[in-house]
């Protein structure tokens, strides 16, 4: 009897101090990589803003992100129709005012947007920053040479509690350039309606430009 009461004690007061000390970095860190490894593909409305910090300059921009383990694509609407699909390391961006083609190597801006690959790459549990908020826990890391993205300098996002998807993400570089992306409408584990939602269609007037050369 008094040893149940021991262990009831044990067990609220390990309780009390979960409340008071909110969760830890390798328990959110499982809890994100766990929903991302169940997820074989994922869909949601997106709104970006970029400031580029020579030109003083933001840009706003909303369209739709598709990935899965191997692929991502992104359809801009607004403020310019743009398409962009990256396969492996290789982007190919289509600009359909412009009828151009540009196939490139990808940089870091498209590389984080797979969620997945950029928890797994960047955390360090020793570097992140934890707040809870309400309905999400906002995360925030500082890059280091051993996870660190390309000219990426610091990585925040915010990361629902009951779902345990990203649902925003901000980043800036050395040159204090800074991206914010929101994802809304999440939709997981669907294929496009669209059989051919992966194909970019050129025509014989289509300008290619091929910057891997």
């Amino acid at each position: 009897m008094v040893s149940n009461k021991i262990y009831i004690l044990l067990l609220v007061l390990s309780n009390m101090t979960a409340l008071l000390w909110g969760i830890s970095s390798q328990d959110l860190y499982e809890k994100i990589t766990t929903k991302y490894d169940e997820i074989t593909s994922f869909i949601a409305d997106m709104e970006s803003s970029s400031y580029f910090s020579d030109l003083d300059h933001t840009t706003e921009s909303q369209g739709k992100i598709y990935f899965d383990k191997n692929n991502l694509h992104i359809a801009y609407f607004s403020p310019n129709k743009e398409t962009i699909s990256l396969h492996d390391s290789v982007i190919y961006i289509y600009q359909s005012q412009e009828d151009r083609l540009i196939i490139t190597y990808a940089d870091s801006s498209f590389v984080s947007l797979n969620l997945e690959y950029l928890i797994k790459k960047v955390w360090d549990a020793d570097k992140v920053n934890i707040q809870e908020l309400d309905k999400s826990y906002n995360v925030s890391i500082e890059l280091t040479e051993s996870n660190s993205l390309a000219n990426i300098n610091q990585i925040e996002f915010e990361v629902s509690k009951s779902t345990s998807l990203i649902e925003r993400l901000q980043y800036g570089d050395f040159s204090n350039n800074k991206v914010n992306i929101s994802f809304s409408n999440i939709l997981l584990n669907k294929s496009p309606d669209d059989e051919d939602y992966w194909l970019i269609e050129t025509n014989e007037d289509t300008q290619i430009i091929d910057y891997r050369n």
